[in-house]
């Protein structure tokens, strides 16, 4: 009987270390969390706030739709005000990579330029949602851009003005920023190098700084023009249509994107009569689309603007990217450039092989 005991007792001991032994070797296994942050350098105050704020309540859906669906791979946002100055997204960028952070996520050409050059060939993947044609070449792999480009909207509004205003006299402003040379240059030699009988007056380059537009709108009025070009975005380019419009200019003008950003259309007000602009365009009846658009508005009671769709999209397939890549920059680079397309928001993101993805653009009346 003492035998039969001491043997029961052995057993029931080996059973419990076997036991115990499988517990730790199942936690062992189990993956742990793991918690990828993401540097997000934008336009928070100054003349690109709201736009810089539409980004940023983008990215913070994504985050937390992102987080409330994956259990393993989690991402936290650190943002960073540069207040649309390159030198003070130099210091933002520096702060964050002190805290060992390796991907990043930032807009407007003249940031995106500044910050091109300090993650080239670097173990650092840059989403930079900016429109300068040369954030992206051949030689950057591993930076990515969701933006309409100055190309892509330069050739949508010669093409706009060639079908709807043939025989027309026009003429170009915008400011002088790495986006407005880009957008001038690149749609003077689309309208030079077709036959359509679309007259090129002149053009001017007007510094960022300016508010009071009167002598220049006296300038460019006694040109004559038809229609007037402008790539500008906020404030200024409402007080810019304002003084056109109060000067005598009662033609058509074709603005960029920027006319639905920084208080613009507020500004100028009724001057927008007899003006277009171009928008980004987003399939509306896509129920992923309409998903997201009510998480939107029960988080900020409001409806979720483009931008902040077009951010959240660029979000998600990063957090997609940083997943596939286990956390590496480089490989979740290479993961990117294994896709041809990533479905998001009410957008199919058609991924070319410098990085580029170019939203759908339209062009529709602003008043």
């Amino acid at each position: 009987m003492g035998n039969m005991k001491k043997q029961t007792l052995i057993f029931a001991a080996l059973a419990l270390l076997i036991a115990v032994s499988s517990i730790f070797t199942l936690q062992g296994c189990a993956k742990k969390e793991k918690v990828i942050k993401i540097g997000a350098i934008l336009p928070l105050t100054g003349p690109a706030a709201e736009f810089g704020e539409q980004m940023k309540k983008g990215i913070i859906i994504a985050q937390e739709y992102w987080n409330n669906s994956h259990k393993i791979t989690k991402i936290k946002f650190y943002f960073e005000d540069d207040q649309a100055t390159p030198r003070l997204a130099i210091q933002a960028f520096q702060k964050l990579t002190m805290q060992k952070i390796k991907f990043f996520y930032t807009t407007l050409s003249p940031v995106s330029l500044t910050l091109k050059p300090l993650v080239r060939n670097k173990n650092i993947l840059l989403f930079a949602d900016a429109s300068h044609p040369d954030i992206t070449d051949s030689l950057t792999y591993n930076i990515f851009r969701h933006s309409n480009t100055a190309y892509q909207e330069s050739k949508l509004i010669g093409s706009f003005i060639a079908n709807k205003f043939s025989k027309s006299k026009i003429f170009l402003l915008a400011v002088n920023d790495d986006y407005g040379i880009a957008f001038t240059n690149a749609l003077e030699k689309m309208i030079n190098a077709k036959e359509n009988q679309i007259f090129i007056l002149g053009k001017m380059l007007y510094n960022k700084n300016t508010t009071n537009f009167r002598n220049i709108a006296y300038r460019v009025i006694e040109q004559k023009p038809d229609i007037i070009v402008i790539a500008d975005l906020g404030k200024r380019l409402g007080l810019l249509i304002k003084s056109l419009r109060e000067n005598g200019f009662k033609g058509t003008i074709v603005a960029t994107l920027g006319l639905t950003l920084g208080g613009a259309l507020k500004v100028a007000d009724d001057a927008t009569i007899n003006s277009f602009h171009t928008q980004l365009e987003f399939n509306r009846e896509d129920s992923f689309f309409i998903k997201i658009s009510e998480l939107y508005k029960h988080r900020f009671q409001e409806e979720m603007p483009n931008f902040s769709i077009l951010s959240f999209n660029s979000i998600l397939l990063m957090a997609e990217a940083i997943k596939n890549g286990n956390g590496d920059p480089i490989k979740a680079c290479k993961w990117i450039h294994s896709l041809k397309e990533f479905k998001g928001a009410g957008e199919k993101m058609e991924i070319t092989k410098y990085g580029d993805i170019l939203p759908t653009l339209k062009i529709e009346r602003t008043r």
